[in-house]
């Protein structure tokens, strides 16, 4: 099967800042893979490469076995939503909707009023046509802009930061909607989020960009449960990230499990990564602490309990058990050694 979407060595830089760095990916035809990280870490202009609004300075862009590097963004096979819906305030919802497919002039107008109509059904606006976008919800502009991008029948849809405009509920649900649309017109899409649990919710891939490359690339449980790379371990899940002495050993492989409690032959120090839900709160022989700070969660509360090492540890319980834990409260800790993952310090 061939790909939807292939980078080779994709490069760019600002000025002296490099906002990509030799970036290499493949998109298969129906996935959809999110690209996660922190600001500036380059997935907003790899996303603007593919759309053809950013040159590369060097590689290769691919759509479909059409290479597309130098090809303008309105001669690509693409449809794209932004954060802020870009919508145009003088047409009505579905003059929006309508607008790539009357520009390209493709269509009859018979045929543009039916897939209109189409795609409001489909994203759950229909009977909406006549409104303009100050009469809706920053959700429904969002969902009259993906309509807009689906409109032309792309052969990728490319979403940067979609949901970030919107509040927390409004964001979940059109989450998930965005998703089942994606999945029953089967067009492949990159998404770019800063929100981790957005990724892992929305994605078939999670590729973890920092510093203008893909640190790693895998499926939402293998990101999850086993990052193989130190930025993707601090970046996901919310983990606790300690610096401890351990006994090097030449056999010893970055990225595995390994024995929290220090030998006494320590000869060098390492990275121990773990989830604060992988923190068991034990009666005694674990790492003693005080508990500083509580926070709700709902049916687990976050606590922050500092060692006597001077590290402070983020500890997950369930919310039943916290209530006997006020600020203060002295408590042991152990980590499975199974559930902790080692990295160099200076990474």
């Amino acid at each position: 099967m061939s790909s939807a979407v292939d980078l080779h060595g994709v490069t760019k830089a600002f000025g002296t800042t490099r906002a990509l760095d030799e970036v290499s990916l493949t998109v298969a035809p129906g996935e959809l893979v999110a690209l996660l990280g922190g600001s500036g870490c380059g997935k907003t202009t790899l996303l603007r490469v593919v759309a053809g609004l950013t040159r590369p300075d060097r590689g290769q862009v691919w759509l479909g076995d059409q290479e597309v590097t130098a090809t303008p963004t309105r001669h690509r096979p693409i449809g794209m939503v932004f954060q802020h819906y870009a919508l145009f305030p003088n047409l009505d919802v579905a003059g929006n909707v309508a607008f790539p497919l009357v520009v390209r002039r493709r269509r009859s107008a018979t045929e543009v009023r039916r897939r209109t109509a189409e795609l409001l059904e489909l994203v759950g606006l229909a009977g909406f046509e006549s409104r303009y976008p100050n009469e809706l919800s920053g959700g429904q502009q969002q969902r009259v802009a993906l309509a807009r991008a689906l409109a032309p029948e792309p052969e990728v849809l490319l979403l940067d930061e979609p949901l970030s405009a919107l509040d927390a509920v409004i964001r979940v649900n059109l989450r998930d909607e965005i998703r089942r649309i994606q999945q029953r017109v089967g067009t492949t899409a990159l998404f770019v989020t800063h929100d981790q649990s957005e990724a892992m919710a929305i994605a078939d891939r999670v590729a973890v960009m920092a510093d203008g490359r893909i640190e790693e690339i895998g499926t939402p449980p293998e990101i999850w449960e086993r990052p193989a790379s130190r930025v993707a371990a601090l970046f996901v899940g919310a983990r606790n990230a300690l610096e401890l002495p351990v006994a090097l050993d030449r056999r010893m492989r970055w990225g595995t499990a390994f024995e929290v409690d220090a030998p006494a032959a320590a000869n060098g120090r390492a990275l121990a990564v773990f989830r604060a839900s992988d923190v068991e709160l034990v009666e005694g022989g674990g790492m003693a602490g005080t508990v500083e700070v509580r926070a709700f969660l709902g049916a687990t509360t976050r606590l922050q309990v500092a060692s006597g090492h001077g590290d402070v540890v983020a500890v997950e319980v369930p919310s039943s058990l916290a209530t006997r834990l006020s600020e203060g409260a002295v408590v042991s800790l152990r980590v499975d050694p199974a559930r902790v993952q080692v990295f160099p310090v200076d990474a």
